[in-house]
C-alpha cells in the first residue's frame, strides 16, 4: 500500500526546499519504529503477515511525517495536498483490481514465474479499466502541488 503513496517524489521536492535534515530525520525515525516493531512482533507473534502489517504501517507513518515538511514549507495542509476523496477512490480502486489476480493465484496450476506475470497483467488491464471507468487520473491526485497559489508550484513544474 505504500507503494502508492510513493507517487510524489519526496525526496526532489524536499531538496529543492532545503529541508534534506528533516528528510534524514523522518528515515531514522521511521527505521528506529520498524527496528522496535517488528522485533515486538516476532517476539509476539509468529506469522510473517504481522511483520508485513507492521513494516507498511511504519512506512505510512514516514510518508505522513514527509508530506508534514511539504505542507508545512507550503503553508497547506496535507489534505489539500492529496485530497482525501481521490485518494480513498483509488485506493479502492487498487483493492478491487487486486482481487482477480488474487483469486486467479489459486486457480492456475503453472510455472510461478509466469502465474506472477499473468497476475500482473490482469491487475494492470483491472486497474487502467477501473480508473477510466472511475475517471481518476494521478494528476487529480496530486492536483494539490499544482495550484498557481502553492509555493510548490515553481519546483513540481520542473519535475518528471
Amino acid at each position: 500500500m505504500s507503494g502508492l503513496f510513493y507517487i510524489i517524489p519526496f525526496y526532489p521536492i524536499i531538496l529543492a526546499i532545503g529541508k534534506t535534515n528533516s528528510y534524514a530525520n523522518a528515515h531514522m525515525i521511521a527505521a528506529f519504529m520498524i527496528v522496535i516493531a517488528e522485533y515486538v512482533v516476532c517476539k509476539t507473534f509468529d506469522s510473517a503477515v504481522y511483520v508485513a502489517i507492521t513494516s507498511e504501517l511504519c512506512n505510512l507513518f514516514k510518508i505522513w511525517l514527509l508530506l508534514r515538511v511539504i505542507a508545512n514549507y507550503a503553508h497547506m495542509k496535507i489534505t489539500e495536498l492529496l485530497p482525501p476523496k481521490p485518494m480513498t477512490i483509488l485506493i479502492m480502486i487498487s483493492a478491487l483490481a487486486s482481487l482477480p489476480p488474487f483469486l486467479l493465484l489459486d486457480f492456475l496450476n503453472m510455472n510461478k514465474f509466469i502465474v506472477l506475470f499473468v497476475c500482473l497483467g490482469f491487475f494492470l488491464v483491472d486497474y487502467y479499466v477501473l480508473c477510466w471507468i472511475c475517471k481518476v487520473t494521478y494528476r487529480d491526485i496530486a492536483g494539490g502541488f499544482l495550484k498557481n497559489k502553492s509555493r510548490l508550484n515553481a519546483v513540481v513544474k520542473i519535475l518528471p
